[in-house]
């Protein structure tokens, strides 16, 4: 079953030693990271801790990778980690943070190899409002007890909109649960009481968001506004890592700039592969397959995520192309 589920695990080092890339970092050849600023921050954090370079990068419909690395024929090795990303593949280990059970008798056997704090909690679709409300980036700092100064603290929680939804208008009472609980870590503590303010939303837009401003070409507006100033977006997200690579090598610039960590090596170039994204509800999925695992097996998932409790959202490839690796 998938590394760690239902023990609500708080030893740090338990979790790194049951997962493969973190106890053996020298099989890991490189990083498949997302396309916004949580993947970025997370594999910043991997870089410094372990020298990882990016070789590909994935956004749920679009897989680019560098032609030069023999990628897709490297790929079922084991050798590359998915960051931010929950890849249902045993052979791509991966890192993330989404609600990827049905319910608890789901045996997900292709998520062996996931790192996810909903698995190692037990949160699935039934108790949907208690999913992890934060970003990967939070879940590797506390791992790896990586603090940061306040500019920084800023940028961490600005991923995912984390501090939006540490609001009371938002889901305060489930970040609060996840903080005490299961980080148990004062300096998330130190900064939760501080979110809720229109001073912290102030230094945001002064410290960081001002920043971004000047890097983001077409800066997004996100899905939702925080409360006192309804600010929304900075999530940094890009839609081509070759057209759009000098945008993204000037927010890792300022991600060192504010965390002291590494930078890691992007592909020069890339290829990519298009992958046929789709979604179905969960009442369609259980009348015509039975189960979230059939479901997965005969449609050969290759990633998906529930967006809602009855809502999956799932990406498959063309059998020539990584779906059938």
């Amino acid at each position: 079953m998938a590394i760690l589920y239902g023990t609500k695990c708080q030893d740090r080092q338990q979790i790194i030693e049951q997962f493969s890339p973190f106890n053996h970092p020298n099989s890991v050849e490189g990083m498949i990271i997302g396309n916004d600023l949580d993947s970025l921050l997370s594999a910043a954090l991997l870089k410094d801790v372990f020298g990882w370079n990016v070789v590909a990068v994935y956004d749920y419909r679009t897989l680019w990778y560098d032609p030069d690395c023999q990628f897709i024929q490297s790929l079922k090795s084991g050798v590359y980690l998915a960051v931010d990303l929950d890849i249902y593949r045993s052979y791509i280990p991966s890192i993330g943070h989404h609600i990827l059970q049905l319910a608890s008798d789901d045996r997900l056997e292709q998520h062996d190899q996931t790192l996810n704090p909903n698995f190692i909690f037990g949160v699935d679709c039934r108790d949907f409002r208690s999913k992890y409300p934060l970003g990967t980036i939070h879940f590797l700092r506390w791992l790896f007890e990586m603090e940061l100064e306040r500019r920084g603290e800023l940028l961490c929680w600005l991923a995912d909109s984390a501090y939006i939804n540490a609001q009371t208008h938002r889901f305060r009472g489930n970040v609060s649960n996840w903080l005490y609980r299961f980080f148990d870590w004062p300096p998330f503590w130190e900064i939760f009481i501080l979110l809720d303010s229109a001073d912290y939303e102030e230094l945001l837009i002064r410290d960081v968001g001002q920043t971004l401003n000047d890097i983001l070409i077409t800066p997004r507006q996100g899905q939702v506004k925080s409360r006192h100033k309804s600010l929304s977006g900075w999530q940094c997200k890009w839609s081509d890592p070759g057209t759009q690579a000098e945008q993204i090598g000037k927010i890792f610039d300022f991600i060192h700039e504010l965390s002291g960590w590494q930078i890691p090596k992007l592909p020069e170039k890339y290829t990519c592969i298009e992958g046929h994204r789709r979604t179905i509800t969960v009442p369609e999925l259980l009348k015509n397959y039975g189960s979230l695992d059939i479901f997965l097996d005969l449609e050969h998932v290759f990633s998906y995520v529930f967006t809602y409790a009855n809502l999956l959202n799932y990406t498959q490839f063309s059998s020539s192309k990584a779906g059938n690796t």
